[in-house]
């Protein structure tokens, strides 16, 4: 809880929710802003604490923007993408876990495990085909890519063509992006979520002292309160999101894309898990172009029916919203999905579905009502991760193996 308290107090304070590794402090800023090929990305500044004056902030590198390590056979180059659960596989958990489970691996015993995570919050597909199309050809390489998605893609697209009729292939929030004007509405949301942060970041401070932090009561407060910011905060982040502008505005090519109609909304369903398979049937392409394993995990979420049989009544308050927000639009996405999976596999897609990771765990997992897990929830995908290409690298050794019998 402590940490929960630091953690709310820290990212409020730097303006942003994704922070580059090693770059840990309040003096840090971060933003998304446009990027011409993946939609958008995060730039971050540093205050310069040895200056004086308003030019204090200097920009810094992310590890998106670092030259990339070149294959060798002492490494294991792994690039990880998708959306912000994907982020937190690796950010949410101890520092250098996921290359320690590789190296327990026999085949990665002694090798450097170097893992890039190319993931962003709100990443959706064709974001992260066309992310790793952009870093291959700026001359990245990788043995193993692993793509952990499944949620951002169907329940985004589906919400905004719903609200202001933005293309499914279009980034979130696209159209507020490339706004030349902002609606009072909008600034209202934004100000709605700028309170309740500040007013979450005071509570935080307060409970962070040596006296309540030790206290039960004081940390069954911090409980119900922080559940009740999260719910809060993830509904005001879906109606940002799913931000409808004025008509005029809704049929600028620049903010919505392609004039494309759906006869009913089976067909819209339909058209955005096409698009979310067909790239990643792309990438695996990509992959195999370039030598690299391609990997792609379907994520874990609390809207798939029995794919957590155990909930408290305190995570279930945490982990639903029952009628409104994304949680109902993957209801009806996933068993679109599911259809889409048996394609996915005759087509020789390495595709492998964690929904039901959770089946039997009893302790809480979810941390809010999208599809977010805590520390534990997030180390048990990294080791079903590493378990299934394990798996894949034994079997593909055994058909190695008959082959050459055959042959001789």
């Amino acid at each position: 809880m402590q940490l929960q308290r630091i953690d709310t107090i820290n990212s409020v304070a730097r303006g942003g929710t994704y922070t580059p590794e090693g770059f840990g402090g309040q003096d840090l800023v971060v933003k998304e802003i446009l990027h011409p090929y993946m939609g958008y990305t995060v730039e971050g500044q540093r205050r310069d604490k040895n200056c004086v004056g308003d030019d204090c902030y200097k920009r810094i590198k992310s590890v998106w923007d670092k030259p990339f390590a070149k294959r060798g056979d002492d490494k294991l180059i792994v690039g990880i993408f998708g959306g912000s659960v994907a982020v937190g596989t690796i950010n949410g958990i101890t520092p250098g876990y996921f290359q320690r489970r590789f190296n327990k691996l026999p085949e990665y015993k002694d090798k450097e495990v170097i893992v890039y995570n190319l993931a962003a919050g709100g990443f959706r597909q064709p974001q992260q085909l066309m992310t790793l199309n952009y870093y291959y050809s700026l001359g990245a390489e990788f043995d193993v890519i692993i793509n952990i998605d499944g949620f951002n893609d169907v329940v985004i697209p589906v919400t905004e063509y719903i609200n202001f009729k933005s293309h499914p292939s279009f980034p979130r929030s696209w159209g507020h992006r490339v706004s030349d004007t902002v609606s009072p509405d909008l600034i209202s949301l934004y100000a709605d979520k700028k309170n309740l942060q500040s007013k979450q970041v005071q509570s935080a401070t307060f409970m962070a002292n040596p006296w309540s932090r030790n206290s039960p009561l004081s940390n069954l407060i911090w409980t119900i309160k922080h559940t009740r910011y999260n719910n809060k905060l993830g509904a005001i982040d879906q109606q940002i999101a799913s931000f409808s502008d004025s008509e005029a505005d809704q049929r600028k090519y620049e903010k919505v894309g392609p004039d494309y109609s759906f006869s009913d909304w089976d067909n819209l369903y339909q058209y955005v898990v096409d698009l979310w398979a067909n790239s990643s049937q792309l990438m695996h392409a990509a992959a195999q172009a370039k030598g690299a394993r391609y990997f792609h995990f379907l994520q874990p979420n609390q809207y798939v029916k029995d794919s957590k049989l155990t909930m408290s009544a305190e995570e279930r308050e945490i982990a639903f919203i029952e009628r409104d927000g994304y949680g109902a639009v993957y209801k009806i996405a996933y068993p679109v999905i599911q259809n889409k999976i048996a394609w996915m596999r005759e087509n020789k897609i390495p595709f492998y579905d964690l929904t039901p990771l959770y089946k039997d765990i009893k302790i809480p997992i979810y941390i809010d009502n999208c599809c977010h897990v805590n520390p534990r929830g997030s180390q048990m995908i990294v080791e079903k991760i590493v378990e299934t290409i394990h798996r894949a690298n034994v079997n593909e050794s055994v058909a190695s193996d008959i082959k050459t019998k055959q042959a001789i």
